[in-house]
């Protein structure tokens, strides 16, 4: 009875999930269904989040083994490492619906030892809709 009681009351309330409630939710489900979920012997997905005041649907990663040191990622590496996924992105159609609504979409790559950033990637909108 009280599921029949909801559901006229969202009837009649006109409730509505907003764009970044949806969002939300679709991180949170995105990360309940998929993570964590290994992509190489050196990385992990670990979640998904998005952040409603900027707009930013971001990834988190960690990153452990050989490539879990700091010294690796100089400038040069970073860039060539942007320049790479921002490709892939512009020819990625699941995300068709963050680049739709112009989300920033970010990919954070945490240390396993230290828990510290070894990388932050992040792409806007003028990024990815060249």
């Amino acid at each position: 009875m009280s599921v029949g009681l909801s559901a006229l009351l969202a009837l009649v309330c006109g409730c509505k999930e907003t764009m970044d409630q949806k969002l939300e939710r679709e991180a949170r489900e995105f990360t309940t269904k998929n993570c964590p979920h290994d992509i190489d012997p050196y990385t992990t997905l670990d979640s998904a989040t998005y952040r409603a005041g900027e707009m930013e649907y971001t990834y988190h990663f960690t990153v452990k083994g050989a490539l879990d040191m700091d010294s690796l990622y100089s400038d040069e590496v970073v860039r060539e490492l942007h320049d790479s996924y921002l490709t892939e992105l512009k020819n990625n159609i699941e995300q068709k619906d963050l680049k739709d609504l112009g989300v920033t979409i970010t990919r954070i790559y945490r240390s396993e030892q230290t828990g510290k950033p070894l990388m932050t990637l992040r792409f806007t909108k003028e990024e990815y809709s060249h």
